[in-house]
């Protein structure tokens, strides 16, 4: 995942919950100016601020960053790998 893809993710969390930047901005402790250099993928947040933001919005880590847990084996997947991982599983279960 790109910082542009976290960015995205970050802001599609955001407006979600129907929050403004000012909005996230105090909610996560951050400034304004701040929260538009995340969703635009010039920055990345640290892991405290990006804590506060998937808090602030509430979403897990796991979703901003497009993860999935298998339904078969509990292992963590990209969400676009996760269905086959999930089938590769229960054919190997079926042997």
């Amino acid at each position: 995942m790109t910082v542009e893809e976290i960015g995205r993710s970050l802001e599609a969390a955001r407006k979600a919950e129907c929050m403004s930047v000012r909005t996230a901005a105090l909610a996560a402790g951050a400034p304004p100016s701040s929260i538009w250099h995340y969703e635009h993928g010039s920055r990345l947040p640290s892991l405290g601020r990006f804590r506060d933001l998937c808090l602030a919005y509430g979403v897990s880590a796991d979703a901003i960053l497009g993860l999935r847990d298998c339904l078969e084996c509990g292992r963590t997947h990209g969400v676009e790998t996760a269905a086959i991982h999930e089938a590769e599983c229960r054919a190997r279960e079926q042997r």
